[in-house]
């Protein structure tokens, strides 16, 4: 029997195999998008690191792209977005590595990110979705933080908090204004979610 999370008004999101199913990290994250979203009201929302898509299916913009390196997960996202929110084009990128600056703002980027360095490779699929530590949010503040900028709007980045005062930092040092948005403890781990904005947003 297939397993899934039902949305919002009933709208159901399969989960598959080998993707990384939506946790609490994934759910904090969506309070944050849905409360920013009227405020922001993005022309553009880019989900790095898709996965089922969950995050992509509650953007609500002219224009919505979602990226991630798995194949399994970009057949995952498309199969769920096909349903939730055909808007949202799918591609298989490293991060951000497909995707250019677009025209017009405001710009969302939100990014649950692979913040667990994985010492063992054990699925081709997942090992992705776990791994990384800080260094992949830092990648994506320094390749598209010029567009956020420049178009105004803000990045949404989910992490441990072990890595919070990296990505903060590196925000502040390419001239985002941020905020802990939220945060909540798991267990053993602190999930937060950091808000990096345009200084006009």
């Amino acid at each position: 029997m297939e397993t899934l999370s039902v949305l919002d008004e009933g709208r159901r999101l399969f989960h598959c195999s080998g993707v990384y199913e939506p946790a609490e990290d994934t759910w904090l994250t969506l309070a944050v998008l849905k409360q920013i979203m009227p405020t922001l009201k993005p022309l553009t929302c880019i989900d790095i690191g898709t996965g089922t898509g969950v995050l992509a299916a509650e953007c609500n913009a002219e224009n919505i792209y979602a990226t991630d390196i798995s194949p399994c997960a970009v057949l995952c996202a498309k199969r769920n977005l096909f349903r939730l929110n055909p808007l949202a084009e799918v591609a298989q990128c490293d991060l951000a590595s497909c995707l250019r600056c677009p025209t017009r703002g405001p710009l969302l980027v939100v990014f649950n990110t692979p913040y667990l360095p994985a010492e063992e490779r054990v699925d081709p699929c997942l090992d992705y979705a776990w791994s990384g530590g800080a260094e992949p949010a830092l990648r994506v503040l320094e390749s598209l933080a010029g567009c956020v900028s420049r178009l105004g709007g803000c990045f949404l980045l989910t992490t441990l908090g072990l890595w919070v005062e990296d990505i903060l930092s590196t925000a502040k040092k390419l001239g985002l204004e941020t905020a802990i948005a939220a945060s909540e403890r798991f267990f053993f781990e602190e999930i937060v979610v950091v808000k990096a904005c345009s200084p006009r947003r």
